[in-house]
Parts: structure tokens; sequence; C-alpha cells
């Protein structure tokens, strides 16, 4: 039996109406089990009406039940725009609790948000069976959907996906982001994902409680058996390849970074991302925990350096 806490620091918005979206497309979900080496493997393995064939990629598009998804959506297009803040989810999330950012961002910005693999619109699509597939994906997905100035937004394990994106693009010579803004994680140096492992590898009972006891998911989610099932096992997929992530060291990111932190949360390892970029650095540290509060987690757009210039905001 869970014991929750009177405020677990803030829900992640949208999360129900995501999965909801997803059980639309499965009747039961059964459990599974995967390791860091682990091959590839489909959520919609898991199903009793899993698409068949393989998912085909079209340039950076996956081709699921005969139609073409996006990667990236953009939940309210504004074709002037003339730079995008392409937001990256943590573990065991999607896009939905970014969409309401859409309207409070500058008018000549437009709000994109990243769907990994296994989940809303790309349910049927192959699950990375390690970190580096994650990020892989990633970079697929901002080489070929994405033209123009753009700033990446990643919260908690999407913190680091940006930042390894961030570099795998540099070290390419192709285009990257202007500027990053994190949330919700320690420098990589620093990481070792130690409990995030021991989570992976917990029963499902286990990781449905940690979920409600940090926000993860709201109790109703929990408390309907294929919404649990589906959020317990994509959280479990994600922490997996999550907890296998080990920094490199390498070439520093010319990139300015910008990182929002819970003030319940705040500790010394998060200064560490500032030797990682020859950019500037800035940090701010917010009300709130993990997912900070609702309130401040509904409005985090208005706390990022965003101008009328692609990278003067981030450039202090």
């Amino acid at each position: 039996m869970c014991h929750h806490p009177a405020d677990p620091g803030g829900a992640r918005p949208g999360h129900r109406a995501g999965l909801r979206q997803a059980r639309g497309d499965i009747p039961r979900v059964r459990r599974a089990r995967t390791a860091s080496a682990a091959p590839a493997v489909r959520v919609g393995d898991r199903t009793r009406h899993r698409p068949r064939g393989v998912a085909r990629r079209t340039q950076g598009r996956v081709r699921s039940r005969g139609a073409i998804v996006n990667r990236i959506s953009r939940p309210h297009p504004r074709p002037w725009a003339s730079r995008r803040l392409i937001c990256l989810s943590f573990a065991g999330g999607g896009t939905v609790g970014f969409r309401p950012w859409a309207q409070q961002l500058p008018v000549d910005i437009e709000l994109r948000a990243l769907c990994y693999p296994g989940r809303e619109s790309r349910f049927g699509d192959q699950v990375p069976g390690g970190w580096q597939g994650l990020v892989d994906d990633c970079v697929t997905a901002l080489r070929n959907e994405v033209r123009g100035p753009y700033v990446l937004y990643g919260h908690s394990m999407g913190a680091l996906v940006a930042f390894e994106a961030a570099r795998a693009l540099q070290a390419r010579g192709a285009e990257g982001p202007d500027g990053l803004v994190l949330s919700g994680h320690i420098a990589p140096q620093h990481w070792t994902g130690t409990r995030t492992a021991a989570l992976s590898a917990a029963p499902d009972e286990e990781l449905a409680c940690w979920l409600e006891a940090t926000g993860g998911a709201p109790r109703a989610v929990l408390a309907d058996p294929d919404l649990r099932s589906l959020a317990v096992d994509l959280l479990r997929l994600d922490m997996t390849a999550y907890s296998a992530y080990r920094f490199e060291p390498g070439e520093r990111l010319r990139a300015p970074i910008h990182l929002m932190v819970g003030e319940a949360e705040w500790s010394p390892l998060h200064e560490g991302w500032a030797e990682l970029t020859d950019g500037s650095y800035s940090q701010v540290v917010l009300p709130g925990g993990h997912f900070f509060t609702p309130r401040v987690w509904g409005a985090l757009p208005l706390h990022m350096p965003l101008s009328t210039d692609t990278t003067a905001g981030l450039a202090g």
C-alpha cells in the first residue's frame, strides 16, 4: 500500500490525457522486463493488438499503421515564427504536459515537443533498448524535422537527452540548438544512475507508489488498471535506459546553458553544468521540488531566458 505525502511537489500536468491517448490502442497491457543491453523492444509488443511488422522510417518520420507520424509535434503551429522551443520530457513522460505552454511564449516562438518512441502518436514505434538509441532518435528528429533557429528544453531525463543530442550535433558539424534550457537534473558528470537502476528493477507496485509519491502520475491514473500498467511500463523502459547513462568527457558545448532547479532538490552538484559550455551559464532556483509546484510548472516558460533575439536571452 502506498503512503502518499501531503504535497508530492507538483504533478505532471497533462500526464493523464497523454496516457488516455495511448490507451485508445491498448485494450490490455502486459508486463515486460528489459535490461540496459537488451535489444530494442516495442511497447506494442505487450498488447493483444500489436501493429504487425517493423515500423518504417522515412526522412525522420515514423510510419505506423499506414500513417506518417512526426517525432516532433506542433501543438499550436505558428508558421510565422522565427524560432522554436523544442521540449524533451522526463522518464515515462510524453508531450501533453508541454502543450499549455504554447500560449505563454513570445509571438515569434513556436512550441514543439519531441515524442519519445512507444507512446502517444508513436505508440507502435520501436523503443530503444539502451540510452544511445534514445539519443540517436532525438538527433534524427532534430536533423530531419527542424529548420531554422531553435532552443532545446529538457526536464530530468530529458535534460540529459537534450545535452547529449546537442553534443552529437556539434560533433557532426550539424545545425544544433542556439541554447539549452534544462531543469531537474544534476550535472551529468556527477550522475551515477544508482537509484534509478534500483527503481527500474523494482516491482510494479513499488514503481506505481514512486510515481504517486513524486507527483509522476495522478492518483486517478494509478487507480485505472490500464493507465497504471502503461505508466509503469513506460517508466521502467525509460529508467532502464536512463540509469545506464555515463558521462564521457569531450568538447565543451558552444551553446549557452540555462538551468532551472526546484529549491527542495538543489545541491552543489547542479553547478557542474557550468563546466560543460564555452557559452554563458545561468541558473535560477524556483519554488518546489523535482517538478517545482503546479503553479511554477504551468508557467515555466516565463522563467526561461527567451527574448526577441535568438540567443540574447540565453547569452544574458
